[in-house]
C-alpha cells in the first residue's frame, strides 16, 4: 500500500452480506486509516562514544519542542545499541478524508520541525538523522526486543528520570 502509487480508493461499491442483504459504505476513502493511522515525529540520536551528548542533545529537543500545541513527547527508548529514541505524537489528528493530502500535512509539519532542530547546535544529528525525521512512515523497535547486531535491549526510559539522572544510571 505505497500511497504516493494507489492515490487513496474512493469507496463506493456495493456490500453484500452472507444472508444475502446489500449495502453502500459511506463514500470516501475506506483505505485512509490503513494507510496512515496515525503519525509520530521520531527523532533518532546516536553518539558511538559517549551516551551522555545524546543525553544533552535530547534534552535539549525536549525543552526545545515542550511547549508545542502539535506533537507531545509520548515515549523516550534506549535504541538498544548508541541512542535513544523521542517519539512525539499528534496533539489532534488531523481530519482530512483524503490520505495523500493528510500525508503531505504531515510530511510538511515534521519537515518544519525537522529543519528547526538544525539550529539548536545538536552534536547527535546529522543529514540521515534529518532525513529520520522528516519520514512520516518511520517505524521504531519496539519495546524489549533485542537488536540483532549488539544484542542490545530495546528499553522505555521515564521522562522524568531522562530529563534529571545521568543516563549511565538509569
Amino acid at each position: 500500500l505505497n500511497p504516493h502509487r494507489n492515490k487513496g480508493f474512493l469507496a463506493n461499491q456495493k456490500v453484500t452480506t452472507r444472508a444475502g442483504y446489500y449495502f453502500y459504505p459511506k463514500a470516501g476513502f475506506i483505505y485512509a486509516d490503513s494507510i496512515l493511522l496515525d503519525s509520530y515525529f521520531f527523532v533518532d540520536l546516536d553518539d558511538e562514544n559517549d551516551i551522555s551528548l545524546v543525553q544533552e542533545d535530547g534534552r535539549k529537543i525536549i525543552k526545545h519542542l515542550e511547549n508545542r500545541e502539535e506533537i507531545v513527547l509520548d515515549k523516550i527508548r534506549f535504541s538498544g545499541t548508541h541512542g535513544v529514541h523521542l517519539i512525539y505524537k499528534r496533539s489532534q489528528k488531523i481530519e482530512i478524508l483524503n490520505p495523500i493530502d493528510r500525508i503531505k500535512v504531515y510530511k510538511a509539519q515534521n519537515e518544519r520541525i525537522a529543519n528547526e532542530l538544525i539550529g539548536l547546535g545538536l552534536k547527535t544529528i546529522d543529514k540521515n538523522h534529518l532525513m529520520i525525521m522528516k519520514d512520516i512512515f518511520r517505524v521504531c523497535a519496539v519495546p524489549y526486543s533485542i537488536k540483532a547486531k549488539s544484542e542490545g535491549i530495546v528499553q522505555p526510559i521515564n521522562i522524568n528520570d531522562f530529563m534529571t539522572k545521568n543516563i549511565n544510571n538509569i
